[in-house]
């Protein structure tokens, strides 16, 4: 991590965030959280988020209402002593330690309070908490941040608190506060919660699901498929209330139970969900490609021209947002995609029968070719179009993938 990137982050992370309301002692934020999470599901909705995603953090002009009113008190003590030149002093290294320890108390108890809402005490493997830990670890620091004066040391100090109290929300908490947002959120900060949702998923849920899932499925055979999802996602209503409780906190962290095929039931991310939330134009076109399922049972739910045109989306989107954080995984897609429409991968769903390229195939490439002109994917379709008519449109070596981006070794 950049020393002078995070800085720049945290300072950017605060200055976002100056509309949100302030909540400044650990202690209050903790018993806030369970104290709301008490009450009716409506009044839940905002208070939480708030009380629990920005934790500590002190707005510039609330520490300067807060200066102001001590400068009055001074002033009818008939002190001397002018809070505005402290602040410009420079901070002596025990205020600097004292700071220090505060933020490590603070990181501690709210760690405590993440590892409690997780039912895991293994959090600090998550990169989301490591991230946390070491900006925690470098405060104070003077390789990382040398501090001008005490105003830049206090500042800085509840920069890190919002950032830590930031980093270490649930998934749940997480969605909440971002519901809440005016402004377009950052597509950083999406993902960063879309990484955080996939490290938890990995890690809790799926292997508690994978355990637990038996007794699910005996039930299926009852009621059918269609009523277990609606119990997993909405009614939970199962005998038992450790199932209902189970489903109730994966659907609160914004999963979905979701058929995958042959009778499986799997827990994916929520993206219709999400993306109600304030996001970008490029966030939007992502959650709807990538959350986009195509395949089942080992065959194509879609036609060769609809997938043909997935392709060409994806190839265009990769290349018009070269920057774009999670492009490598929008790659993979592609590949995958790409696969599936130029090789007989898919069992169900063969491009060749008897060694011949299929007549819905053939057409679909001849489109292909025609409507989408100019890119890398028909470049590489036309070359194979030519390889297999020169054989007789008889079966021929697989294409090379489009190399859309660079792949760091």
């Amino acid at each position: 991590m950049d020393d002078k990137f995070l800085e720049k982050r945290l300072q950017n992370l605060k200055s976002s965030y100056e509309e949100l309301p302030t909540v400044s002692q650990p202690k209050d934020i903790v018993t806030k959280i369970k104290m709301t999470e008490r009450k009716s599901k409506k009044k839940y909705l905002f208070h939480l988020p708030f009380a629990a995603s920005f934790i500590g953090v002190l707005l510039i002009g609330s520490l300067l209402a807060m200066q102001l009113l001590n400068n009055e008190n001074d002033i009818q003590q008939g002190s001397n002593k002018d809070p505005q030149s402290e602040l410009l002093q420079v901070p002596t290294q025990d205020e600097i330690e004292e700071k220090s320890k505060e933020l490590s108390s603070y990181y501690e108890e709210l760690l405590t309070y993440l590892k409690n809402n997780l039912e895991t005490e293994n959090v600090e493997r998550y990169s989301f908490v490591k991230d946390s830990k070491y900006v925690v670890d470098r405060f104070g620091d003077p390789s990382f941040k040398v501090f001008t004066n005490k105003q830049d040391l206090n500042d800085y100090f509840e920069s890190t608190k919002y950032y830590i109290g930031y980093k270490l929300l649930t998934p749940k908490q997480h969605i909440d506060a971002l519901s809440q947002r005016k402004n377009e959120i950052p597509d950083d900060e999406i993902l960063g919660l879309i990484i955080k949702q996939e490290e938890i998923l990995k890690t809790i849920y799926e292997p508690k699901w994978n355990q637990d899932s038996n007794a699910i499925y005996r039930e299926m055979s009852d009621i059918g498929l269609s009523a277990i999802l609606e119990r997993l996602n909405s009614k939970h209503d199962f005998k038992s209330e450790e199932i209902n409780t189970f489903a109730k906190t994966v659907v609160s962290n914004g999963f979905i139970f979701e058929h995958v095929g042959e009778g499986m039931i799997e827990i994916t991310k929520d993206y219709s969900r999400l993306s109600q939330l304030n996001v970008s134009q490029q966030i939007t076109d992502y959650f709807t490609m990538i959350q986009e399922r195509i395949v089942m049972d080992a065959a194509l739910i879609i036609t060769w021209n609809e997938l043909s045109d997935r392709i060409v989306k994806l190839e265009r989107f990769i290349l018009s947002n070269p920057n774009f954080p999670d492009n490598k995984i929008l790659y993979e897609l592609y590949k995958r995609y790409f696969t599936f429409y130029t090789t007989s991968l898919l069992d169900n769903t063969p491009i060749y029968d008897r060694d011949v390229l299929i007549e819905e195939v053939k057409s679909s490439y001849e489109r292909f070719m025609e409507i989408n002109k100019g890119t890398e994917t028909a470049q590489v379709i036309n070359d194979f179009y030519q390889r297999l008519e020169e054989n007789n449109f008889k079966r021929v070596d697989n294409p090379e993938i489009p190399e859309l981006i660079t792949i760091e070794p």
